[in-house]
Parts: C-alpha cells; sequence; structure tokens
C-alpha cells in the first residue's frame, strides 16, 4: 500500500484530522496534483484556521502555481498566527517567502 493509501485509509476513519489532511495535500503535491492539494488545504483552513503548517505550504502551492496574491493573502493570514504560537522558524520562513514575491 502506498503512502497515499496509507493516509486514506486513515482519513477514512479520522476525516477531520489535521495532521491527516495535511499530509494527503503533501502527497497530492508530490503527485504534481496541485489544485488537489490546494483544495485540501482550503478545506483543512476552513475547518481549522489555527492548524499553521497549511499556511507555508498553501502559499508555496500558489506560488508554484502562479497564484502571487493568493499567496500573498495567505502568508498575511499566517504569519500572525505564528506569532501567536511563537514559531518563530515558521514566521520566517514566511516573510522569506513574501520578500521572493513581493520581488
Amino acid at each position: 500500500m502506498s503512502r497515499k493509501q496509507d493516509i486514506l485509509h486513515l482519513l477514512a476513519n479520522e476525516p477531520n484530522d489535521d495532521f491527516l489532511n495535511y499530509a494527503l495535500a503533501i502527497e497530492e503535491e508530490s503527485e504534481g496534483n496541485y489544485s488537489e492539494a490546494i483544495q485540501i488545504l482550503i478545506n483543512l483552513k476552513q475547518r481549522n484556521s489555527s492548524y499553521f503548517p497549511l499556511y507555508l505550504k498553501l502559499a508555496q502551492l500558489y506560488a508554484n502555481t502562479s497564484e502571487n496574491e493568493k499567496a500573498i493573502e495567505v502568508i498575511h493570514q499566517g504569519i500572525p498566527i505564528a506569532q501567536h504560537i511563537k514559531n518563530k522558524r515558521g514566521e520566517g520562513e514566511l516573510k522569506e517567502l513574501l520578500l521572493e514575491l513581493e520581488d
């Protein structure tokens, strides 16, 4: 069974598990299914907007699909969450991506 199949199997029992949904988005991205990965992360964000890891990945996916305005919007949403949870590394990664996108 592939990692994606394992994740899907686990999600069948825990469809709202934040980490499993995030992991599925990563698998979709690795297969080149960017729109599916983006949709999974959008759904996760709607369900739990405080799940910080989704922000950098969603912004990266938007940037990779030339949707820079959406990427910048997601970054601006994620930075305060990183600050709130005191995730300096995550905050720095978001700010670094923001600088790249604004150039």
